[in-house]
């Protein structure tokens, strides 16, 4: 009961090896455009002559934008980006992490800003070590940002009902609240 594969036919393997060859090439040559091109802009950039990139004309960068090292024409799109500082809490009731080999240290949260390239807003991010946790639009992160300052007021006993900014009409979400939902044919305080 043995396993016996097939053989590959010659000219199956003819042809495979050839597509490889041709992959190579492509490869090779792409790669050393990019080079070329790269030592374009190192050298436009040494004499003065550099431009913007072209895809920041379209995307400028925001106020808050604290930029990068790579703002080159060539920078692929899934890396065009705009990001804001970082901002680290540390967390020091989680379980302490490993810093490099010899030392333990809190967890930190990481809350930045960051807007990819042809993106209408930008989104928060909240991460912790290299992790990426969520990724929020403005009005989830605002909603987040709510619901926490609810959660340390009722735990420091100072919360009271607010009324959230989402109701366009300014009503809060309790339904059955007369002073923000009147019944039909009434008129509301």
């Amino acid at each position: 009961m043995g396993n016996s594969t097939p053989e590959i036919p010659p000219t199956v393997r003819e042809r495979a090896l050839e597509a490889g060859r041709r992959a190579v090439e492509d490869y090779e040559r792409t790669y050393q455009a990019e080079m070329r091109a790269h030592e374009n802009a190192a050298h436009a950039r040494q004499s003065g002559t550099a431009q913007p990139a072209r895809w920041l004309a379209d995307d400028p960068c925001p106020d808050w934008c604290v930029g990068s090292i790579d703002r080159e024409d060539g920078t692929h799109p899934d890396d065009r980006a705009h990001f804001g500082p970082t901002h680290i809490v540390e967390l020091v009731t989680m379980e302490s992490t490993v810093s490099g080999h010899d030392r333990w240290e809190p967890v930190e949260a990481q809350i930045a800003l960051d807007k990819r390239y042809r993106e209408r807003e930008a989104r928060v991010i909240i991460g912790t070590g290299d992790d990426t946790h969520v990724w929020a639009t403005l009005a989830e992160a605002e909603e987040i940002a709510t619901t926490i300052l609810d959660l340390v007021r009722q735990a420091r006993g100072t919360w009271t009902p607010v009324v959230l900014p989402f109701d366009p009409n300014g009503g809060c979400p309790d339904a059955t609240c007369a002073n923000c939902h009147p019944l039909p044919g009434e008129v509301s305080a």
